[in-house]
């Protein structure tokens, strides 16, 4: 589960703290308030590929921390983005690769864009998931 958010740095947003609720939450606001930044700021923590102008214009470096809760234990999650091009991930305070960034926090973010649900439609589709779920994908792909 997903706590705590912070942004420094990234696209218009100069700082942001954001605290979740155990349930559900919702993020809305008019076109333009910074919905999808707050959305691709976490996707930078899942190891996605991070644009240089992304940092904020006049910054050195962008900044994402998100703190997550796993089976009662915390999970301190950072990436790090200069103006170079280079960027720097942390799991507790250590250093770690794009790759296993994306493996650990994968199990602990699904993000959902809008009519995405309309996947679940399509019934190859509902196969991968349900075998995807079940741990099945690398039984069934050999």
């Amino acid at each position: 589960m997903l706590a705590s958010l912070k942004i420094k740095d990234i696209a218009i947003i100069d700082e942001l703290d954001i605290k979740f609720c155990p349930h559900l939450n919702i993020i809305t606001g008019e076109t333009g308030a910074g919905k999808s930044i707050i959305i691709n700021a976490v996707k930078l923590l899942s190891g996605e590929r991070a644009p240089r102008n992304m940092i904020r214009y006049g910054a050195e470096r962008g900044y994402v921390y998100a703190e997550f809760f796993e089976e009662n234990k915390e999970i301190k999650i950072e990436r790090t983005i200069y103006t170079s091009g280079r960027s720097r991930a942390r799991i507790n305070e250590g250093p770690v690769g794009l790759k296993e960034l994306c493996e650990r926090i994968s199990p602990l973010l699904s993000i959902c864009g809008q009519r995405e649900y309309e996947l679940l439609l399509d019934e190859e589709r509902q196969i991968d998931i349900i075998d995807h779920y079940g741990g099945l994908l690398p039984i069934r792909n050999s």
